[in-house]
């Protein structure tokens, strides 16, 4: 049986899991029990509820005493839905490992110009020549190389006791009250 194309559905990456079950629907008996089949694993991959009366009263699923009547009695049914279910959550950890991954590399390639910004910081300016708060943004420049790898920064929570004060009395207080003022 041919598999009717789902619109593309941007959360999920497009139809790359539909394509990795494609082999698996094939093995069952109505385009509706496909239709069905790819509602459900789509709402489960977004971690939506297709337990509600909105979602069996959809034109790509059955009726909810269908659902019931399949799942009771239709053991090829199961078996695809299970296969199916265990395929797509395969596919969306790989995507998401690949996704960090990718995002893991360009944070190291961006850790030169996150270095320099730490580096910076000596000055108490921002790029445009303004003053600004120093512990907060070496905090974020920090945090950001702690991301970059193991090697550029130590890993977990690290708190400095007396980092505020030091910096305080390096750079002077800062006036808080006109920052509360403004909001």
């Amino acid at each position: 049986m041919a598999i009717e194309s789902q619109p593309t559905n941007g959360n999920l990456y497009g139809n790359g899991w539909r394509q990795a079950i494609a082999g698996e629907l094939t093995k069952l008996t109505s385009p509706l029990q496909v239709k069905t089949v790819t509602a459900v694993i789509t709402a489960r991959l977004l971690g939506e509820s297709y337990d509600t009366e909105a979602f069996w009263k959809r034109p790509d699923t059955c009726s909810r005493s269908t659902w019931n009547k399949w799942k009771k009695y239709d053991e090829t049914f199961n078996q695809v839905l299970d296969k199916a279910w265990t395929i797509a959550q395969t596919w969306q950890t790989q995507e998401a490992t690949e996704a960090i991954e990718r995002a893991s590399t360009m944070l190291q390639l961006a850790s030169p110009q996150m270095a320099q910004g730490v580096i910076a910081l000596a000055s108490g300016k921002d790029e445009t020549g303004r003053l600004v708060k120093h512990a907060d943004r070496l905090r974020a420049l920090l945090a950001a190389l702690d991301r970059a790898s193991a090697t550029t920064a130590p890993k977990g929570q690290v708190e400095v006791r007396g980092l505020d004060d030091a910096l305080a009395r390096i750079y002077g207080e800062e006036d808080d009250s006109e920052e509360e003022t403004k909001e």
